[in-house]
């Protein structure tokens, strides 16, 4: 239950610094072994099974082109401006000039203006996209498209241009439309900058009850990909996404293929000879340890991370990751999620006793541990031990974790195996260090003898 405060440097086996390079009879075999496991999740985090993949296209209109043409064609004499004026007095307070619009007056109305705008916007943009393809038929939400439909679509492009002369906006201003014309990860094509934070409430909670549907959730539920919570296909354009900002943003996944195996080496030949290379590193790197652990002894992290080109981090706590419901998961920075690690860093400072962590000498509180799942030496020096606090303790009481956890390790782990395998006679002595003494085996053997002279008998 304890936890322990550490600083780190965190050596990775990278692929530019093998020794060798992998053999061709090497490169087959790793792929053979891995290439229907997805990424991460074989040994070593082995894994070259391609996951769900799209090319998307996108077109951002910023709110801020659309307040800059709303300001544009604005008047002193507006009326809508001075009606609007006269409706809200009293937000506005006293009035020095009566005869001039106060800023703070203008700024509401741009500001309401604006907003009306980008609606009328979304309901033109709405109108073009779907002209194409009205009449189509659809079979449970999901559009079918003709096969000419990469020509007969509306272009973001022409998109672009007819709401810029609609709604006379600076061409300027509004950027260009921008696409990711390779297949390529969902979660990579979520993180871009352009629409990392846009989303949409449309379509009400999502499965996990967020009350906004992000990028990353949209392009998961694609009809290509198994989804059907929503109406959403690669070939029509999403619903309008906001952003923070206000910005409206556009987009339309125009390829999309759901996980499979590679066809064949080449088509991962890159990451396959990554990881060869990467182990033949690291096990160069684990005939290192024992120097490793001298220098940061002697010399401190610092003269570690010098050595080596990498950074010192922490302190940083940590704590295992018994069962689900438990805080904080076990990772290490600079590395990621690794429960190994964090418990072999743990278990050496139980191991060390009751005195204070600062009051032993360094080469009790250095250790270097190796990283098999992320290829990496964690040369580690623990600073102090974080106990349970007596908050944690009652809380976990209470919702029923510390039952769950001792049920966890009573039946073989916390992921709880089949119970009737947790419970046959190898598993208990296994569990709890059974072992038959001398009498119980002669006592067996009697038995065994005296039933099996009773059934010849019979």
């Amino acid at each position: 239950m304890e936890g322990v405060d550490a600083q780190f440097a965190v050596i990775k086996a990278l692929a530019e610094d093998a020794t060798t390079a992998p053999s061709d009879d090497a490169m087959t075999a790793q792929f053979d072994a891995w290439k229907d496991t997805p990424a991460g999740e074989g040994d070593h985090g082995f894994g070259y099974r391609l996951p769900d993949r799209a090319a998307v296209e996108w077109l951002v209109l910023p709110r801020a082109a659309v307040e800059a043409a709303v300001r544009a064609g604005l008047k002193q004499d507006d009326i809508d401006l001075r009606m609007y004026w006269r409706e809200n007095e009293g937000r506005f307070g006293a009035i020095a000039d009566p005869t001039v619009v106060p800023t703070e007056v203008v700024d509401a109305w741009v500001n309401e203006a604006t907003t009306k705008q980008l609606q009328d916007i979304e309901r033109a943009a709405g109108d073009r996209l779907r002209g194409p393809r009205r009449g189509f038929d659809s079979i449970d939400g999901v559009i079918e498209l003709p096969a000419d439909w990469s020509e007969r679509k509306l272009t973001f492009d022409d998109l672009r241009t007819g709401l810029i002369e609609q709604f006379q906006l600076d061409e300027a201003a509004v950027p260009a439309v921008a696409a990711v014309n390779s297949l390529t990860p969902l979660d990579e094509i979520a993180a871009d900058e352009s629409f990392r934070f846009a989303g949409t409430a449309r379509f009400g909670p999502t499965p996990e009850g967020r009350p906004r549907w992000s990028v990353a959730d949209l392009l998961g539920a694609l009809s290509q990909f198994g989804g059907g919570a929503v109406p959403l296909q690669a070939g029509v354009t999403f619903p309008v996404l906001d952003t923070p900002a206000g910005d409206r943003v556009f987009i339309r996944v125009t390829q999309a293929e759901g996980d499979r195996a590679p066809h064949d080496l080449a088509e991962v030949m890159d990451a396959v000879d990554s990881d060869l290379r990467r182990l033949n590193r690291y096990e160069s790197l684990l005939e290192q340890q024992d120097a490793l652990a001298a220098m940061a002894s002697a010399d401190g992290l610092d003269a570690v991370a010098s050595t080596w080109s990498v950074d010192v981090t922490g302190p940083s706590s940590l704590q295992r990751n018994f069962a689900p419901g438990i805080p904080r998961p076990p990772t290490v920075p600079g590395l990621g999620t690794d429960a190994d690690v964090v418990g072999t860093l743990v278990d050496h400072s139980i191991d060390l006793g009751a005195t204070p962590l600062g009051d032993l000498v360094d080469a009790d509180r250095v250790l270097v541990v190796p990283s098999d799942r992320h290829l990496a030496l964690v040369v580690a020096r623990l600073d102090r031990r974080v106990p349970v606090s007596d908050a944690q303790w009652a809380s976990m009481i209470d919702n029923g974790q510390i039952v769950f956890m001792a049920a966890a390790e009573d039946f073989g782990g916390a992921q709880l195996p089949d119970l009737a395998e947790a419970f046959t006679p190898e598993a208990l002595a296994a569990r709890h260090g059974y072992v038959r003494s001398s009498d119980d085996e002669e006592g067996d053997s009697e038995d065994e003898s005296t039933d099996a002279t009773a059934d010849a008998s019979n």
